[in-house]
């Protein structure tokens, strides 16, 4: 055998080599991205999981569709049982354990609606369903539940992750600073440092950044009636009697109520809401939108 002849047979060989390498190390690669991926959809592939979005309790991307609807319910004032027809409650999404949950609100129309005690916790699915818990909110007296347009969020104190319901009104349109504290995993409500706001209002707008919430704005139906400008930071870690501050430089260049509030990159957001005309107890909205860095 010539020298030409084995080189060309070394460089046949190595060359073979390098491809069966290559081979070897996608195959590996690709076979570890797919235990990956499927990891991270619950040990299904992402084709599986994408391709039956229905096995999984989720809508196709982008559309709206019908899940569970809440159950019926009995009331004191009006015997039999009803679809609830809920409004004005709270809602939070409570990552620890992936649930939903509703708190408050009223059933009904203006006029003949009715003020709700009850929390919901909505477990996902196809379609999901919903369970009423044991905690009540506030009292028995139906005069008594201030449990329309309260300020809900999820925040975490020394005890652990729960759910923040501050402020709300009656059905009388009378406002509570109170704070109550909700413990999904418990099924069990405490208090906190009431809202110290001065006259107590029912909150405008809210937001929570950095494991505070802050509330700003709100409204008030007693009297002449009346919005507000001032902003309020509540702190859950803080010692109890000193979680409430009022930042005095940071009130609204508009008082308003019922404001949409929000964070984004490091601001916070109060966005439309209504201002008051006192001489026609009317509520009008606007199109003011400001943003404060906290």
């Amino acid at each position: 055998m010539n020298k030409r002849l084995l080189g060309s047979i070394v460089m046949a060989s190595s060359f073979a080599l390098v491809l069966l390498v290559a081979s070897v190390l996608f195959s590996s690669n690709h076979t570890q991205a797919q235990k990956m991926s499927a990891a991270g959809s619950g040990g299904k592939s992402n084709v599986a999981a994408q391709s039956t979005p229905a096995a999984k309790g989720h809508s196709p991307a982008g559309i709206w569709s019908d899940i569970a609807p809440f159950p019926t319910i009995t009331i004191q004032s009006t015997p039999g049982s009803y679809p609830l027809k809920l409004k004005r409650a709270g809602a939070a999404a409570y990552f620890p354990n992936g649930k939903l949950y509703t708190l408050g609100g009223r059933h009904g129309v203006d006029g003949v609606d009715y003020p709700l005690q009850w929390i919901y916790e909505y477990t996902p699915g196809n379609p999901g369903s919903w369970v009423r818990k044991n905690a009540l909110l506030d009292g028995s007296q139906v005069g008594s539940r201030y449990t329309a347009n309260m300020a809900v969020s999820v925040l975490t104190d020394a005890n652990g992750v729960r759910i923040y319901a501050v402020g709300g009104s009656s059905i009388d349109s009378i406002a509570t600073p109170a704070v109550r504290v909700y413990d999904p995993g418990a099924d069990s409500l405490t208090s906190s440092d009431v809202w110290p706001a001065n006259p107590v209002r029912v909150p405008g707008g809210w937001a929570v950044y950095n494991n505070k919430m802050y509330i700003f704005g709100g409204f008030s139906d007693v009297g002449a009636g009346g919005v507000f400008t001032d902003t309020w930071r509540f702190d859950p870690m803080a010692p109890a009697g000193s979680k409430w501050t009022q930042l005095p430089t940071a009130n609204l260049n508009l008082g308003r109520a019922f404001i949409a509030g929000g964070t984004l990159d490091g601001k916070i957001y109060a966005i439309g809401g209504d201002t008051w005309n006192a001489g026609t107890r009317t509520l009008v909205p606007v199109t003011n939108v400001e943003m404060m860095d906290p």
